[in-house]
């Protein structure tokens, strides 16, 4: 809407002059009425004594209210109601010195304090366009003085308007106006230059009165008609001021449908690129071009990749609501674009540009900055690419290059990012897609990762995606699951995963360390397997040790840095692998180094306990019956017959705890009540000192409770170390037996076992 257009019109003012008689009475108050009354008891009485306070008293007011009744006592005085003859009223003062005048004992009956006439003079005004016709005096500036006609009725209507206003001209509501008098002889009269307010109603090109609301909108009509008001629209309304062109011709038509209207001194058209027809002239904006013929219209304004409008500039009727008659006006037409007008009148514009011109990059850099829209100059960009051609990137960033603050458009690195997923749909390798990006990150383009790493994993695989990220500043991919699964079974795959970034260093250090632990362990799942310690040779050990550390380290590193990982069922069975090769490491570190019972018992590492409760307890019986096969160690020993039933029970079933731990147990921790029954066991074995004849064969008596066997004759087979009190002076010795051997008992150890 255009508003506060101000239509100057001619309308009748007269003066007047208004007069009458006032008759002010002011009624009786309460304390006026007490003090007549209290004055007209007292003179009653004829009392010469009777004074004010006690005539106070008698009515019952308090003494200290007696100056408030002296002060109206003296008003009562003023006007004519009470006489006294003493200068000053005391308390004490005699109420026979006080009387009450004729006219006072007059308005008491009426229960008037006072009345007065009061001559009354105003000029007033009288306009007869207004609601309100009459008002009071004002300063009025006449053009052209007149005689307005004002006859007896409008003397009585001005009459009756100061009685309805008493209040506004000071006269009191109880009083009485008496000979009212209008005179309009010598007043001045004539007509006032009036500004008539209204706007144009844009959506249908009609023009409405503003502010009316005190006017008397018959009597305007009745005066102007609605041709007549729009003849003195102010001219200047027409002109295009802000409109950088002059209109050659103003075409007689109707508006088209659905267009909005304005006022052609509203039209701006200096934001945003101006396309002109042959009806403008002197086109003087910076950013302009020729208006296609297939437009339809005289002009097009964009200032933005939403924001057009197609303008016509027209002649067409038009009115003043609520009055008759209609006048032909200028106006200008305007339709909004859609945003595919938009789009094609822009693609018109740049259709032969191309930003490998110096000229014609600036046409384009400049309408991009007139409609604040850089995804022109990025959509130009964009179309100069060859698919999966990385050097025609490298040529248009170049092209770029030579406009400024180009870097700046937001939009560029997110096409270019939409680009490069599209190149990679199409077969683009890895390594060009680094290029693609290292030659953006070159001139300052940073691309966003959104889109690209997913379409990365996709093509080029998770840990690949991830590599490339890494080395190129890119870790939001972190959490993704996606690549949880690929690092997960990257671990078991037993291959050594590609790639040089820091980041992705566990995932290859573990992967490697997997590989070489099932080569060294014969163990690649932890869910069956079969294990024999004695596999793993001297060459081996180092190799087994680096890697089961690794392994264990990177398992870590990698769990930290990709949460996601550990709720992967690869992930899970690595780690359950870690176990395994962290407990066959450790057991082969600290193999044959466990001497004393209570060492084995606190052992809780499955495959160590048991290797070294079977090394004590085979080191035994090779020490006492050869080195023979297991199974005919064990038939020997059994065979003896010197252990409980029970014993030999929990023998075999230390054996047989012993080959479920190799076979699919490594990574179980043992019970310590297990721990503690076998380790008792195995230095049960180891205690026992043993002998032979050549007739019976070997003879195994238990140290426990038989100390005389230890003089008799027996031949030394090995040297079992007894640390008893039984040895020689109470310092253990070494004793032994075998075949045409005398006993031996000396303190030089032979295999250097540690009984308790």
């Amino acid at each position: 809407m255009s508003g506060g257009i101000s239509v100057s019109i001619e309308l009748p003012v007269m003066k007047f002059k208004y007069t009458a008689t006032v008759h002010q009475v002011k009624r009786a108050s309460g304390l006026e009425y007490v003090i007549m009354k209290m004055v007209e008891t007292g003179q009653e009485t004829g009392s010469k004594d009777l004074d004010i306070s006690q005539m106070m008293g008698v009515i019952s007011m308090h003494s200290d209210l007696f100056p408030l009744v002296a002060e109206e006592m003296g008003r009562l005085r003023k006007v004519g109601m009470l006489d006294y003859t003493v200068s000053k009223l005391e308390p004490g003062t005699p109420i026979r010195r006080i009387r009450i005048t004729e006219m006072g004992a007059e308005l008491l009956a009426k229960n008037i304090s006072s009345s007065e006439k009061k001559k009354m003079e105003r000029t007033l005004v009288y306009r007869p366009w207004r609601k309100e016709r009459f008002s009071d005096d004002e300063n009025i500036l006449f053009k052209d003085p007149a005689r307005v006609p004002f006859g007896q009725e409008k003397k009585t209507e001005a009459i009756q308007y100061v009685e309805s206003h008493r209040m506004q001209f000071g006269i009191d509501p109880q009083s009485t106006i008496k000979n009212p008098k209008i005179e309009t002889s010598g007043s001045p009269s004539g007509y006032m230059e009036y500004g008539l307010e209204m706007y144009f109603d844009r959506s249908d090109g009609r023009f409405r009165l503003i502010g009316s609301n005190e006017l008397d909108l018959d009597y305007i009509r009745s005066a102007y008609s609605g041709d007549a008001l729009l003849k003195k629209l102010p001219n200047d309304l027409f002109d295009t001021p802000l409109a950088p062109f002059e209109v050659k011709r103003w075409t007689e038509s109707e508006p088209g449908k659905g267009c909005s209207l304005m006022l052609p001194c509203d039209l701006e058209a200096e934001n945003g690129i101006l396309f002109y027809g042959p009806n403008l002239s002197k086109v003087s904006v910076p950013y302009k071009a020729k208006l296609p013929e297939e437009m339809g219209c005289d002009a097009v304004v964009i200032t933005s990749r939403t924001e057009g409008r197609m303008l016509w500039f027209i002649r067409s009727e038009t009115e003043v609501e609520g009055f008759e008659g209609r006048r032909s006006i200028k106006m200008v037409s305007s339709h909004k674009m859609s945003r595919a007008e938009i789009d094609r009148a822009v693609d018109t514009l740049l259709s032969d540009k191309r930003i490998s011109y110096s000229d014609e990059l600036k046409a384009i850099d400049e309408t991009a900055r007139a409609l604040r829209d850089d995804t022109i100059l990025t959509d130009r960009a964009i179309a100069s690419l060859s698919s999966g051609d990385v050097e025609s990137l490298k040529r248009a960033l170049g092209n770029l290059g030579a406009l400024e603050d180009w870097r700046r458009a937001p939009t560029l690195g997110k096409e270019l990012e939409g680009v490069l997923c599209d190149w990679i749909d199409g077969g683009l390798t890895l390594q060009d897609a680094d290029k693609f990006f290292a030659a953006c990150s070159k001139k300052g383009v940073s691309i966003p990762s959104e889109k690209l790493i997913p379409k990365m994993i996709r093509h080029y695989g998770a840990l690949e995606a991830a590599d490339w990220g890494y080395s190129n500043g890119i870790s939001s991919f972190e959490k993704r699951n996606d690549l949880a699964e690929a690092v997960a079974s990257a671990l078991l795959s037993g291959k050594e995963a590609s790639g040089s970034s820091e980041e992705l260093k566990p995932v290859r250090t573990a992967a490697r360390s997997i590989s070489e632990l099932r080569r060294i362990t014969g163990i690649s799942s932890p869910d069956g397997y079969v294990f024999d310690p004695s596999s793993i040779d001297s060459e081996n050990r180092a190799s087994l040790f680096k890697s089961a550390s690794d392994l264990s380290a990177s398992m870590d590193s990698i769990a930290e840095r990709f949460p996601a990982v550990r709720g992967t069922s690869e992930f899970q069975k690595a780690d359950k692998l870690r176990t395994v090769y962290s407990r066959i490491s450790d057991a082969k570190r600290r193999e044959g180094k466990i001497k004393r019972s209570a060492d084995l018992a606190a052992e809780e590492n499955g495959l160590l306990f048991f290797s070294e409760a079977e090394r004590l307890v085979f080191t035994k019986f090779r020490l006492a019956y050869g080195d023979l096969p297991r199974k005919e160690l064990l038939s020997k020993f059994k065979s003896s017959g010197l252990l409980p039933f029970s014993d030999y029970k929990s023998l075999d079933e230390m054996l047989e705890e012993s080959e479920k731990i190799r076979t699919r147990g490594i990574e179980a921790p043992l019970a310590p009540e297990t721990r503690k029954v076998f380790s008792e066991l195995t230095f049960d074995i180891v205690k026992l000192k043993m002998r032979t004849s050549s007739e019976h064969g070997v003879e195994i008596a238990a140290l426990r409770g038989n100390r005389d066997l230890l003089q008799v004759p027996v031949m030394l087979v090995g040297g079992l170390y007894d640390q008893s009190e039984d040895g020689p002076e109470g310092g253990g010795a070494y004793v032994g037996v075998g075949i045409d051997q005398p006993v031996l008992e000396t303190d030089e150890p032979v295999v250097g076992i540690e009984v308790e």
